[in-house]
Order: C-alpha cells, then sequence, then structure tokens
C-alpha cells in the first residue's frame, strides 16, 4: 500500500500543518478538495493570491474616507459607518480575489469602495462591457445585495451569503477582467 501525503499550512489562529494522509480508502481527491475549500473559505488555507496594489490601494484609502463619515456626515440624517462593516466589505473584497484567483487564475481589478445606503459599503466596478456593484449592508445578518450588468441584453440582482464562493457570481466578476 502507497501512502501520499499533502500537507495544507493554514494561518492564524491555527498555525499549524496539517497532515492529510491519503490511503486507498481514506480520502479522494475530492474530499482533499472539499478540505483545502473549507480552508480557503474560512480565510485559513495559505495561498500566493496577488493582491494587487490598486487594490490594496482601494482598501486603504477607504478605510479614511469611508470610516471618517460620521452620523449625518450628508446632512440628511445618514448613519456613519462602523469599521465592522467596512472590514466585512474588504475581506469580502479579499475573499473574491482569492477565489477568482485559485479557480479562474484571473486576477480581479480594484472596485471603487463607496458608501452605500443606510450605513452599507459599496463595492464598485464599472468598465465598458460589465458592471458589477455588491451592497454589503450594516446589518451582518442580512445577506449581502449585488447587481450585474453586461450592458448589453444581460443583467443579474439577487443576495449573496459573503462566507459561500457562488461560482455563478464569480463568473460575473471574472468578465470584468
Amino acid at each position: 500500500m502507497q501512502l501520499l501525503e499533502r500537507k495544507i499550512i493554514v494561518s492564524k489562529p491555527y498555525r499549524s500543518e496539517w497532515s492529510i494522509t491519503k490511503g486507498p480508502d481514506k480520502w479522494t481527491s475530492q474530499k482533499i478538495k472539499a478540505i483545502i475549500e473549507t480552508c480557503q473559505l474560512e480565510g485559513l488555507y495559505k495561498q500566493d493570491t496577488p493582491l494587487r496594489e490598486d487594490i490594496k490601494s482601494a482598501i486603504e484609502s477607504s478605510r479614511s474616507s469611508i470610516l471618517g463619515l460620521r452620523d449625518n456626515w450628508d446632512d440628511e440624517g445618514s448613519p456613519g459607518y462602523t469599521k465592522e462593516t467596512w472590514r466585512r466589505a474588504t475581506l469580502f473584497l479579499e475573499n473574491c480575489v482569492k477565489w477568482l484567483w485559485c479557480d479562474h487564475e484571473t486576477v480581479l481589478a480594484a472596485p471603487n469602495i463607496l458608501p452605500g445606503p443606510n450605513g452599507s459599503i459599496d463595492l464598485h466596478w464599472d468598465t465598458q462591457k460589465y458592471e458589477v456593484l455588491i451592497n454589503i449592508p450594516a446589518d451582518r445578518t442580512v445577506k449581502l445585495g449585488f447587481y450585474g450588468d453586461n450592458k448589453g441584453d444581460d443583467f443579474r440582482k439577487g443576495s449573496l451569503n459573503p462566507k459561500t464562493k457562488n461560482e455563478d457570481f464569480l463568473l460575473w466578476l471574472k468578465n470584468l477582467v
């Protein structure tokens, strides 16, 4: 019996190596792939993902521009923005970058990271052929809203679970490249 060993390096808070021993009946490639995907979704799998400088810059500049907006920032009673909502928005963006790279070897360009309605944050891409808007609500129990348009005959609108990779949605993001 031949045993193969694969190592998955996970990051904090786990900071350890998982060894998976594959024997004839123990592990299939699908089980191993499922474990890796779970680690990716939870942000535990250490993967070389190209987080472009424009994305890093957009995230960093949005920190001060969005978090600096306090209650009634527009003189119309709009609420300010919390660090928790901003962090969920930037984490979702980072996950989209990772998912696109790992599954499609596609590098996502930076969106505009903008203040949205009612304390929510918008991620907005607009190219010649495609537009995608993702709204991250202030209420963490509410799913993300999205809108995609190919500026022709097809558009999508719906909601997303921020912790679940949605392949159809990723294909819309892939079109932005």
